[in-house]
């Protein structure tokens, strides 16, 4: 929903964006060039965000040009915060989500802004969310449209706007809707988990909200599972919500709350999900895919997967869960799937291989966002996934040839191996007259223009430069195309 920003506020965007990213100075014709602007524009907006996105700020040098600078316990997450709190258009969608009690006169004022401005942004904002099936109505100002959109789409924005610790909610609200997590994880054998737990405290909420404001979801059953009639029977739960959210606490609203995990296709443990598999009927026509996905994986991989029901129960239940995109303008999964790209490129083309033979039944497969997520849950669930990698494929043999002492080629070969890890078996050559059998040769000595094979000249300590050089040409054998990793990366 990026597209939802005014020009200012993607431009500045792109603009922390380029600094966060990037190690060395930049200049600002650079970064001119590089997101379609003037340089008098990123002056501007320099003195924007030094003064708005403290503790960030943007450096200035006459020489080098400038860089983002920002204390340790800080990341670019902040930066997003901030982009939402400052964007008008957001406000907007905010403002009538959490309160429709508006009409444009009364909303206009509260926004220091004209009515005929706001219904510029409405109107813009409506063409995008069209294609949610969401529209904003005005005179009153409320959201309509397809409920669980709204409320997937209300959720992401508080939790990407406001993040674990600096929630709109009262203490208590919280404490209330994380209570229900924990006795809906209690009632299912599950383990509570933080990253759940945060998501859907503001699924809760943005239910409550919606709720409250007379928005229901359609229930497809008004039959009350077992797991609800036991949250319902919880008197705290009862009294909590009734005088902390000001909601009616009835089995229906807990469907509404628990609307995904009541979902028929839902499974809360390992056991009830291979019952379901043995089953002959086509509905469990996804969960074999899955099991055949991961089967293969592992085998093309050469990666054992030995928690393959754990791996199962989850990209099952991630189908189900993800409703639309996971996300509002800080797509983390995105992020986590460029660098799993950049590290363990091998691995990422055949998961994505494997994928494009289930496509053509599963359409959830050609979103994106489903395959960064899919990348994501793959990386965190699969038992031992880095130890086994590393185990995957034998190590290459490299040969070191220095016209150091033996204890510095020995020195040499310690670093390598801490960035390279066992991917590397090392030969230290004595007479370069007599190379035994090598994929690449590594040296300290310039000009070895006679040998018929890879040579890297090194500096005494391997640089950073060096480091990349020997890591691309690793990429670059034909056996193991882009398997290696590295602990070394730009």
């Amino acid at each position: 929903m990026r597209t939802l920003l005014n020009n200012n506020s993607l431009r500045r965007l792109k603009f922390m964006e380029l600094l966060y990213n990037t190690k060395d100075w930049l200049t600002l014709k650079q970064i001119a060039t590089d997101i379609d602007c003037s340089e008098r524009v990123l002056r501007v907006d320099i003195s924007h965000i030094n003064e708005t996105y403290m503790p960030f700020s943007i450096v200035t040098s006459q020489k080098k040009g400038v860089k983002l600078e920002y204390p340790t316990n800080y990341s670019l997450e902040f930066v997003f915060q901030q982009i939402l709190t400052d964007s008008i258009e957001f406000t907007v969608l905010e403002k009538i989500l959490l309160d429709e009690s508006f009409d444009i006169i009364d909303l206009a004022n509260t926004l220091y802004t004209s009515p005929s401005t706001l219904n510029r942004i409405i109107n813009k904002n409506n063409k995008l969310l069209l294609e949610r099936d969401i529209k904003i109505h005005t005179q009153p100002c409320y959201i309509g449209g397809n409920e669980l959109n709204i409320r997937n789409l209300l959720s992401q924005f508080l939790l990407e706007k406001y993040g674990a610790y600096n929630s709109p909610f009262t203490t208590h609200q919280i404490q209330t809707v994380d209570y229900l997590y924990e006795m809906m994880c209690e009632t299912v054998n599950e383990t509570p988990a933080m990253q759940d737990r945060l998501r859907l405290r503001y699924w809760f909420m943005a239910s409550i909200i919606r709720i409250n404001n007379g928005h229901h979801l359609t229930l497809e059953s008004n039959e009350v599972p077992q797991e609800v009639k036991q949250l319902y029977q919880n008197e705290q739960l009862q009294i909590a919500f009734t005088f902390l959210l000001d909601c009616e606490f009835t089995p229906t609203i807990l469907m509404e709350l628990l609307v995904i995990f009541a979902d028929i296709n839902y499974f809360s443990n390992t056991s009830a999900l291979k019952t379901h598999l043995k089953q002959t009927t086509t509905d469990n026509l996804l969960a074999r895919n899955i099991y055949t996905f991961l089967t293969n994986l592992s085998e093309n991989t050469h990666i054992p997967l030995t928690n393959i029901d754990e791996v199962a129960l989850q990209l099952y239940n991630k189908h189900y869960l993800l409703v639309g995109p996971n996300y509002i303008i800080y797509n983390r999964k995105a992020l986590f799937a460029k660098r799993i790209r950049e590290v363990y490129p091998f691995f990422v083309a055949s998961v994505q291989q494997e994928l494009s033979k289930l496509s053509s039944a599963q359409d959830f497969y050609y979103k994106d966002y489903a395959v960064n997520e899919i990348l994501y849950t793959l990386l965190i669930h699969w038992e031992n996934f880095i130890t086994l990698l590393e185990k995957a494929l034998p190590p290459l043999t490299v040969g070191l040839y220095s016209d150091f002492d033996n204890a510095h080629s020995r020195f040499v070969e310690g670093i390598l191996h801490y960035y390279f890890g066992k991917h590397l078996q090392f030969v230290h050559i004595q007479d370069i007259s007599d190379i035994p059998d090598i994929s690449l040769l590594i040296t300290t000595i310039s000009s070895l223009n006679f040998l018929e094979m890879p040579v890297i000249c090194i500096d005494p300590l391997p640089s950073p430069k060096n480091l990349l050089e020997i890591q691309q040409a690793l990429q670059s054998f034909n056996d193991r195309p882009n398997y290696l990793a590295s602990k070394y990366f730009l």
